[in-house]
């Protein structure tokens, strides 16, 4: 269910269509499972994609799945994934963009926030140093920050985990370490490598 669960998210943040959605979801092999009625996979097909009402049947879906943090962890990642291969510090301003859109101050995350001061800088005023940045400068700064993100993200086994990395209060160092000695054993290496990566960039 988790490849459905990112399926249905990259719907959610426009990285494919819901015709795209629909063919892949009638291609995969979810179909051949037993299906029950009021299961993920049940509601997703019972769905008529031909319907102007598709998109929004999938989000209230959605809705009762993931929480505002979800869809933000997936925004910045598949941003991040196009960040790191645009070309033009116009089409990486745009991807930085889509991650801030509708910011949410109340959202804690340190990534959530540099992304937000990052585009900003495109526009004239660097937060960081209080100074004018190049364009060039600043589009090589985002786009090694966006290939840091995804080297965080890539040991991530769910959407769950790549929330908790990306909300995570990565400011104090020994108040990271010490939520970590909370979590369950098994995913105990997976946080640590994340954090860890997040402080010697810092």
């Amino acid at each position: 269910m988790e490849t459905l669960k990112l399926k249905i998210f990259e719907v959610l943040v426009n990285d494919i269509s819901i015709k795209e959605f629909e063919t892949w979801l009638y291609q995969s092999d979810l179909l051949n499972e037993n299906l029950k009625e009021n299961s993920l996979i049940f509601e997703v097909i019972t769905i008529n994609y031909r319907k102007e009402t598709a998109l929004k049947e999938l989000k209230n879906i959605a809705s009762t799945l993931f929480d505002e943090k979800h869809l933000v962890a997936m925004k910045i990642e598949v941003n991040c994934r196009k960040i790191v291969n645009s070309n033009t510090p116009k089409n990486t301003e745009k991807y930085v963009f889509n991650i801030i859109e509708d910011f949410n101050f109340e959202l804690e995350s340190t990534v959530y926030e540099k992304f937000y001061s990052l585009y900003y800088s495109f526009n004239g005023f660097d937060y960081t140093n209080f100074t004018k940045g190049s364009l060039k400068d600043i589009n090589s700064r985002t786009i090694t920050y966006a290939k840091t993100v995804l080297e965080n993200l890539k040991n991530c086994k769910s959407i769950d985990d790549k929330k908790e990395v990306l909300f995570l209060d990565l400011l104090d160092k020994n108040q990271a370490i010490n939520y970590i000695k909370t979590l369950p054993k098994t995913r105990k290496p997976t946080i640590k490598q994340k954090l860890f990566a997040f402080f010697k960039k810092s």
